[in-house]
């Protein structure tokens, strides 16, 4: 009887100590960043897996238009890391697009699953600014769009975002 319970013992101290180590791995090896939001920060591509939603923009260029599509897609998803990195690469496209710079703003902005950093705060700005330079361009829509959203920001960060709504 002491023998079997040793076993179970020794067996309950292994099967612990693997998972502790698969743990500590994860930890190290950065995969509790699928825990922490995703900052708009890479090269993304054209997916051609997302559906074919359109939303059109003024923009002389098609392949900016498919890429700030693609992030308004990935944003109805709630993916808003992979959508900025859309409208990122759409601005690079067309770098007079209003609405792609609006659409960088929006995804930095707070959603359910994630509140706004101080970072965040700034670059959303920053980009709704330059939306807001480029309004005179684009249609009377797209002005409503950009006007609308520079109510949700402000220069300097604000803790209590109520005033914002």
């Amino acid at each position: 009887m002491l023998i079997l319970y040793r076993k179970k013992l020794i067996t309950l101290c292994f099967c612990l100590s693997l998972c502790f180590c698969l743990l500590l791995n994860l930890v190290i090896s950065g995969g509790v960043k699928a825990l922490t939001p995703n900052p708009i920060s890479h090269k993304t591509s054209l997916s051609k897996d997302l559906g074919n939603y359109h939303h059109p923009v003024t923009t002389k260029s098609p392949e900016a238009q498919g890429y700030f599509d693609q992030g308004l897609t990935l944003i109805y998803g709630f993916n808003h890391g992979e959508a900025g990195d859309s409208f990122q690469e759409a601005t690079k496209l067309d770098p007079n697009c209003a609405m792609c710079y609006w659409g960088i703003a929006l995804a930095l902005g707070p959603h359910i699953n994630s509140p706004m950093n101080d970072k965040d705060v700034s670059q959303a700005y920053q980009a709704l600014a330059k939306a807001q330079q480029l309004a005179n361009q684009v249609s009377p829509s797209e002005q409503a769009y950009i006007k609308a959203l520079s109510h949700r920001y402000g220069q300097k960060p604000q803790k209590d975002r109520s005033s914002l709504c």
